[in-house]
């Protein structure tokens, strides 16, 4: 039971590269949403404040919804995204895991195998 695909500089072999970039890619998109959606919120939030149409207080409510509602959204998408990023490298980890314990339990089903065989030779 080998694996084939290339191996990293460690030694260990990757199996499914494509997942890791994509694990990767997720995170970044977590970090970039998170500075996006704060950027987002400010500026509509600042938008609001200095707009000239309707009663200051009405616009410093809408201006706080925006501000607080736009973290908020910003954090949960953010937080979605690194929850998918984290599945992915616990499914690869698993992965990396059973194909570990197949070739711990396969060396010891043949150890077990050749300690067979010295008892089958020296009862001859």
């Amino acid at each position: 039971m080998k694996r084939t695909e290339a191996e990293t500089e460690d030694g260990s072999e990757v199996r499914y590269p494509a997942l890791g970039i994509i694990a990767a890619a997720l995170r970044v998109l977590g970090y970039v949403t998170m500075v996006a959606g704060v950027g987002v919120s400010v500026v509509s939030a600042g938008a609001i404040v200095a707009s000239d149409t309707g009663d200051g207080a009405v616009r410093l409510a809408a201006a706080i919804l925006a501000l607080v509602g736009g973290i908020v959204l910003t954090a949960f998408v953010a937080l979605v995204t690194f929850a998918q990023a984290e599945l992915i490298s616990v499914l690869l980890d698993i992965e990396a895991n059973t194909w570990d314990a197949a070739e711990n339990t396969l060396g010891l089903l043949e150890e077990e195998e050749r300690g067979r065989r010295r008892a089958r030779v020296r009862c001859r």
